[in-house]
């Protein structure tokens, strides 16, 4: 795309930003503008002290200009001071409203989409960009109006007072503009390269301590230190770059700011020889200069920096437009009395076949479903499609009648759970990984639950039992003990419909056994589809699904796939065989 349509796609989205909080940010500015009108009025009172009461020595008129002149300062004292107090509230705004936009949005996009980003490049994005976006678009932006209003001005007084001066001090100021110019497009590729590469390094380090017991284990200290030292280096190399052209950038504006006010100077001090030019004039015209060569300065800093900036604009704006699940409309609020695939068909992104095809199911209601299959027959992929993580390229999921589509997000997420294979758990207590969020559950509750799903005594042999902190991702807990914990987050909330992914996959058999009777107690009445890790239990199932690369290849109960002797039968031999040859037991215990 054209850098010229960007910047234009930028600076919309950046008003639309402004158009929320409008009212606050038009009074602040209103008052910063007031603030550069009150100080300039205190030069300009200062110019005719000097001309009418000391030069014409009119002393009469001292203390009125003294008293004028107190109140131009306590009236830009009161502005300096609130003003940016307003700004500060209006920055504040930007960045809560972004930060709520990218929260929102993360939660909203694609699970496929999302596994493809590594974390440190949205921790980036949270406490770096958005950031820098809200303060470019809640202060750097009024910053850069109320220095050009304040150049205008000071230029107007300059002109009047002496022509030349403005002439000669414009000549300058041109050239520091175009300075400006040239620098601005080099600082907003560097400024993004910077960015990259520091959102690199910050992965790394990301990467580095969550993989530190791997790297000490397989002695590998020296590779991981290479791969730091490797990323560091670009990212050193990005901002040793951008410190040159900044050198540059002063080399070239210090002659330039310099040169007006000798200008000014030698133009000035001429008049006054001529007696074309009061001393009162030509004293506050040269302080008059230098702020318009401040206010020039500054804006031409923010055409600089702005460039810069552009890039954060660039990666926030291309954040919040990235794809997401779209929000369905259609309220959920009655128990769920059918569920249902029409022939789906999915892909993941880059993947040349698709991994669904045509796939068509019946999830009877209060029952227990079950899907077997080999590795990438496509049973995970149905229970994200069903929890609504991603959308089928073709057919569509039907809940009471409707496209799961149309459902809204909410509705459906208090019907539905999942327990993954590898679940996640926070680095807080086991109560608050237990309740995730939800408010007045009594203890006896938890306990309850976790005793069903037989972590309790586990629990109960750490330090502070349900208040010890199990450290990052559960750390310090066993695979077996991460998985009864997350069950446990499930089961307490009681949805109608819970899905589990291989939920039970680090368990040995005989806690498996007793929490899949457990769960089959509890569950009696509502819907619970399981992906089966070991065939065993899942032989009490109202129907069982087996897939195969990508289709349904049988459906039935146990017993009637076992007479068709086909998919289904050849996983329990194979799952028989291999359990006969670690316990030497011919049979494959059943639940």
């Amino acid at each position: 795309m054209p850098v010229r349509r960007l910047s234009m796609r930028n600076w919309k989205w950046i008003w639309s930003h402004i158009s929320e909080c409008k009212g606050l940010y038009f009074i602040a500015m209103l008052l910063w503008l007031l603030e550069s009108v009150t100080y300039i009025a205190t030069l300009t009172l200062q110019q005719q002290i000097i001309d009418e009461v000391f030069v014409k020595q009119q002393f009469s008129l001292f203390w009125k200009m003294l008293i004028l002149i107190g109140i131009c300062y306590v009236a830009y004292s009161l502005l300096f001071v609130f003003s940016p107090y307003l700004f500060g509230r209006v920055h504040s705004f930007f960045r809560r409203r972004l930060t709520e936009q990218a929260l929102s949005h993360l939660n909203h996009i694609p699970i496929d989409q999302l596994h493809k980003e590594r974390t440190g490049r949205y921790v980036e994005l949270f406490t770096n960009e958005i950031p820098a976006v809200a303060r470019l678009i809640g202060e750097d932006i009024a910053d850069a109006v109320k220095y050009i209003f304040h150049a205008c001005i000071v230029s107007i007084v300059i002109g009047t007072a002496s022509p030349f001066i403005l002439v000669g001090v414009t000549v300058f100021s041109i050239l520091l503009v175009k300075m400006g110019r040239t620098f601005g497009g080099k600082q907003k590729k560097m400024v993004a390269q910077i960015q990259q590469d520091k959102t690199a390094v910050v992965v790394c380090l990301e990467e580095g301590v969550a993989s530190t017991r791997e790297v000490v284990a397989y002695h590998q200290e020296a590779w991981e230190h290479q791969k730091y030292l490797n990323v560091f280096g670009r990212y050193y190399q990005s901002v040793m770059a951008e410190g040159k052209m900044m050198v540059k950038q002063l080399l070239t504006k210090d002659p330039i700011t310099w040169g007006s006010y000798m200008t000014a100077l030698a133009i000035g001090g001429y008049q006054v020889l001529q007696g074309d030019l009061s001393v009162g004039f030509f004293v506050v015209i040269y302080q008059l200069t230098s702020e318009l060569m401040i206010g020039i300065e500054k804006a031409y800093k923010f055409s600089v920096d702005v460039a810069g900036k552009m890039a954060f604009v660039d990666r926030v704006r291309n954040f919040l437009e990235e794809r997401t699940i779209l929000d369905g409309m259609v309220r959920l609020k009655e128990p769920v009395t059918s569920l249902s695939c029409s022939p789906i068909t999915y892909r993941y992104d880059g993947s040349a076949a698709p991994v669904l095809k045509e796939c068509e199911m019946v999830f009877p209601i209060g029952k227990k479903v079950a899907l077997v299959g080999g590795s990438g027959s496509g049973k995970s992929t149905i229970a994200h499609l069903l929890i609504r993580f991603f959308s089928p390229d073709s057919g569509s999921i039907f809940v009471n009648g409707n496209d799961l589509e149309q459902i809204r997000r909410e509705d459906w997420a208090n019907k539905a759970t999942i327990v993954f294979q590898e679940p996640y758990l926070f680095a807080l207590t086991i109560r608050e990984n237990v309740v995730m969020g939800l408010k007045d559950i009594p203890q006896e509750q938890i306990e309850h639950v976790c005793r069903l799903m037989c972590i309790h005594d586990d629990i109960m042999n750490l330090p502070q039992g349900y208040e010890t902190t199990i450290g990052e991702r559960g750390i310090t807990l066993s695979g077996g003990q991460k998985q009864r914990i997350a069950m446990a987050r499930a089961v307490i909330r009681n949805p109608e419909i819970l899905i589990l992914d291989e939920a039970t996959s680090a368990l040995d058999r005989h806690t498996e056994r007793l929490i899949q009777h457990n769960m089959d107690e509890i569950r009696k009445g509502k819907t619970t589809i399981v992906i089966a890790h070991r065939l065993s239990t899942i032989t009490n199932a109202d129907l069982i699904y087996v897939m195969k690369d990508g289709r349904v290849a049988e459906r039935g109960t146990h017993e009637e796939l076992l007479l068709n002797n086909r998919v289904y039968k050849e996983l329990v031999d194979a799952e028989t065989a291999r359990y006969k040859n670690r316990t030497g037991v011919a049979e494959i215990e059943t639940a």
